[in-house]
């Protein structure tokens, strides 16, 4: 177990430091130091991150259920049930990351994803995913952002997705990342609702800045304009999708918070 201390809470990172440990790994005295940790700094446990390869067999009490951050990581695929397990036990609000290899087979109920940003990162973790579970995860209010990397849905239902957003019924979305299995096509994007447009330098700037401080050129991007005013553009490249709702300070060329 690997402790790091911060002012805002306990940052874990559960995984055996050589295989000695392998044996006794989650066992009741390191949940004992977990919470003799939390209790003696007078905090959460506010990020947890559990190599998967090294997961016992036995359900863990982990003596928490809330979290911000929950990554959960490995080379070996996880068994549906013990995904299934850290999925129905933490409550987790702001960031999910899978970069584990998930089982085509898998399912769970959607509301169990419901953290603001959603993120499938292996090329193996998000085959399960169909077009249906995406809309409900889309329909949440609070999820903002999804990533997947070949999920089992479509083009098609990423424009679906759209399409509930333009007609004002997935107004909490902002971002959607995906690399889809096949090469999207602009006439993928073509629909009976909105008609994208050229990128036009008096609606927006030709470069995003995320909070991490990338830059992306969008130049080459496509427009949306909704009813309301909001904006998003639609990025595509060979199998790389992109849709992008801006805020105002992003329009505006203002830092983003």
């Amino acid at each position: 177990m690997i402790l790091y201390l911060d002012g805002e809470g306990i940052c874990l990172e559960l995984k055996p430091v050589d295989e000695q440990l392998e044996s006794n790994r989650f066992d009741e005295k390191l949940l004992e130091d977990i919470n003799y940790f939390t209790s003696l700094f007078r905090c959460s446990v506010d990020y947890l991150k559990i190599d998967g390869d090294y997961l016992s067999e036995d359900d863990i009490d982990f003596g928490f259920n809330k979290l911000k951050k929950l990554f959960i990581t490995g080379k070996k695929e996880i068994t549906n049930d013990k995904l299934t397990y850290l999925l129905e036990h933490f409550e987790v609000t702001e960031t999910i990351s899978i970069n584990i290899p998930i089982s085509n087979t898998f399912n769970c109920a959607p509301k169990l994803l419901k953290a603001k940003e959603i993120w499938f990162e292996c090329g193996m973790s998000a085959g399960w995913v169909t077009g249906r579970f995406l809309s409900f995860l889309s329909h949440y209010d609070s999820v903002h952002q999804l990533m997947f990397n070949l999920p089992q849905f479509t083009i098609k239902d990423a424009v679906s997705v759209i399409v509930a957003w333009f007609r004002g019924r997935a107004p909490s979305l902002k971002s959607m990342i995906i690399r889809f299995k096949l090469p999207v096509q602009p006439r993928d994007l073509e629909n009976k609702y909105f008609k994208p447009m050229p990128f036009d330098a008096e609606r927006r700037p030709a470069v995003l800045v995320t909070t991490e401080g990338y830059s992306y050129d969008l130049s080459d991007a496509l427009d949306i304009v909704r009813s309301d005013g909001e904006l998003a553009t639609i990025y595509i490249e060979d199998h790389d999708f992109w849709f992008h709702v801006w805020s105002e300070d992003e329009r505006r060329r203002l830092p983003l918070k």
